[in-house]
């Protein structure tokens, strides 16, 4: 039986369609402004200023170049190359799904952990064969506690999520021990300067009476 977790959980917050799945939403995200100068509470406020988005272009592309491969272990020590699932090569290599390359996706997953301290993809089987990753918006993700003593995650976008269901990209945490931290808001008291200064020298070279000097 074929099964598409985007038309399975067909409530989504953002998005085309007025608020119910119409093929589109998770490919045509357009995330809330919450205040454009606080980057703790939204850490895209950090892409006004151009060192970090030159910082997230080479690291993504650094990174999603990569190739990963598939291992199993075959002792307490060793691990052996695995080719027993050339499915899962395809998607972390060469197509994570219908809209992403894998290369494209890994870039996008790994922005995505820089931004907000953890990236998330939702695993789409058909039956037991997984047939593809998609995205889930990071800033719209929780973990919660279940009644068994494990965790689970809770997207406004798919709704309750099983840990087998999603891979999750942390980077370090200093404080959740199962969610990553973002370096942006761990940093933001230096990046909120270095866009005081842009702004005050923009300010300062716009001020009337001000020699300008012309670079040909």
């Amino acid at each position: 039986m074929k099964i598409d977790l985007r038309k399975l959980f067909k409530i989504t917050k953002f998005g085309t369609g007025g608020g119910s799945y119409d093929g589109t939403a998770w490919w045509n995200w357009e995330k809330p402004v919450v205040n454009p100068d606080d980057l703790l509470a939204d850490p895209l406020a950090a892409l006004g200023f151009s060192p970090i988005v030159r910082a997230l272009q080479i690291v993504s592309n650094d990174l999603s170049r990569v190739p990963i491969r598939i291992e199993k272990k075959v002792s307490n020590k060793r691990y052996e190359i695995c080719e027993d699932y050339p499915e899962y090569e395809e998607i972390l290599n060469e197509t994570a799904n219908t809209f992403y390359s894998a290369y494209e996706f890994k870039a996008w997953l790994t922005r995505s952990m820089m931004l907000w301290g953890n990236a998330f993809a939702l695993i789409s089987r058909w039956g037991d064969e997984v047939r593809e990753l998609i995205p889930v918006r990071p800033w719209d993700m929780t973990m919660l506690p279940d009644p068994k003593g494990g965790w689970y995650y809770r997207s406004g976008e798919y709704g309750d999520i099983a840990p087998r269901d999603i891979i999750h990209l942390r980077m370090p945490t200093y404080g959740r021990m199962l969610w990553g931290d973002s370096p942006i808001t761990l940093g933001r008291k230096s990046i909120s300067l270095g866009l005081e200064q842009e702004n005050a020298g923009r300010s300062a070279f716009a001020m009337p009476g001000l020699g300008k000097i012309a670079i040909t």
